[in-house]
């Protein structure tokens, strides 16, 4: 958070060098501590940022509120972070599509059908701005201050909690292509597909259909 409040992707805004650099010092995760609902820092300038938490635990809190007044079929869609209720209205399974991160809209690269499942899709593409000859996105590196150099320009991310998924996607930016696919291989219950920097397409099962 320390960094993020810094950069304006909204107003185009690249923050001042040593400004990034000064944030840099506030970045660690040992500085926060948890004891039940109550969080505390050993820095006063550490911040927290909930971008890559928010939804996966928005979705899974919205669709848990739709099962208790006894919806057993449907699903929210918070914009790259898809949850479904059971089955589609006919008994079949949803089929939820994964967008083209090259083509705005609703330009479709693959799909994944499924029941109570979440499926979830953070990309370079989504917020980001041109300036000078130089492309900037929201997704940073903590080492850096700066947009993540990435190997991937598109993480999907298919579990069956939302919150699961939600900071996964957004954490594979920092790793390679080879070694993401590894790890999620190494966790229960996730799948993935990534699309790389050359429009290679990566998947760690058949559960996709490739558009």
């Amino acid at each position: 958070g320390a960094v993020t409040t810094l950069w304006d992707f909204k107003n185009q805004v690249v923050p001042d060098d040593n400004d990034i650099k000064a944030a840099l010092n506030h970045i660690d995760y040992t500085k926060i501590s948890v004891s039940g609902n109550i969080v505390s820092k050993t820095d006063a300038q550490t911040k927290l940022d909930l971008g890559a938490v928010a939804k996966g635990y928005i979705a899974d809190y919205l669709c848990a509120m739709l099962i208790e007044a006894h919806c057993d079929c449907g699903f929210v869609n918070l914009g790259g972070n898809v949850k479904t209720i059971g089955l589609r209205p006919d008994g079949t399974e949803w089929n939820i599509g994964i967008q083209d991160p090259n083509v705005k809209g609703d330009s479709l690269i693959a799909s994944v059908p499924g029941q109570d499942i979440s499926v979830v899709t953070s990309g370079v593409y989504e917020r980001q701005f041109t300036l000078g000859d130089k492309i900037y996105w929201h997704i940073l590196d903590p080492k850096t201050g700066y947009p993540v150099e990435s190997e991937i320009k598109s993480a999907t991310i298919v579990s069956k909690k939302s919150i699961d998924a939600d900071p996964i996607a957004t954490s594979l930016f920092l790793m390679r292509v080879e070694d993401a696919l590894e790890w999620i291989k190494q966790q229960k219950g996730l799948e993935c597909l990534l699309v790389d920097k050359d429009d290679k397409i990566h998947m760690t099962s058949s559960i996709f259909t490739l558009a």
